[in-house]
């Protein structure tokens, strides 16, 4: 139980030190920050591999950062052009 636990902070730590450039340049806000950390966490515990690796760590985040700036400029647009747009 320790060693999970040990283990979890690791990639805790890992997480952070990936998400933080993004944040400090303000791509991402302070809820999906926390919503990335609490989504890739177990992701990258629950692998088969068993491994920490910090290149695949960093390729996740930035994948979820990618998500959500999407997301975000998505709904935007969409609130400027006055809802949802016709087919």
């Amino acid at each position: 139980f320790l060693k999970k636990l040990n283990r979890q902070e690791r990639v805790v730590e890992e997480v952070k030190l990936s998400l933080k450039p993004h944040y400090t340049k303000k791509h991402i806000t302070k809820e999906e920050y926390k919503d990335i950390l609490r989504r890739s966490v177990p992701k990258i515990c629950h692998n088969k591999s068993g491994e920490i690796n910090p290149v695949k760590i960093s390729g996740l985040v930035e994948a979820y950062v990618k998500k959500y700036r999407y997301i975000k400029k998505k709904n935007s647009s969409s609130k400027t052009t006055g809802g949802a747009k016709p087919k």
